[in-house]
């Protein structure tokens, strides 16, 4: 499995056991807590939701990207002679 797919999802497990609340705890802050205690006020302030739900989403598809870039690089058999 590659890198990038790797820690991609451990962002996202970690995002989504924090929203469940068994993740880390309270007084540390992470992205899946910030979704989960802002989905109370998603109607009359979905910025509080959309702003963490991005940044996961941005910081996910970026490892994502980095980690195929690596690979590509450190392929000898994509290399081109």
């Amino acid at each position: 499995m590659a890198v990038g797919t790797s820690l991609s999802n451990i962002i996202l497990l970690e995002s989504t056991l924090s929203f469940l609340g068994l993740g880390v705890q309270p007084p540390t802050a992470t992205l899946g807590a910030m979704v989960g205690v802002g989905r109370d006020y998603m109607p009359t302030a979905p910025w509080i939701v959309l702003a963490p739900a991005l940044l996961i989403l941005a910081v996910t598809f970026s490892v994502q990207i980095l980690g195929d870039w690596l690979r590509d690089r450190a392929d000898v058999r994509l290399r081109v002679r």
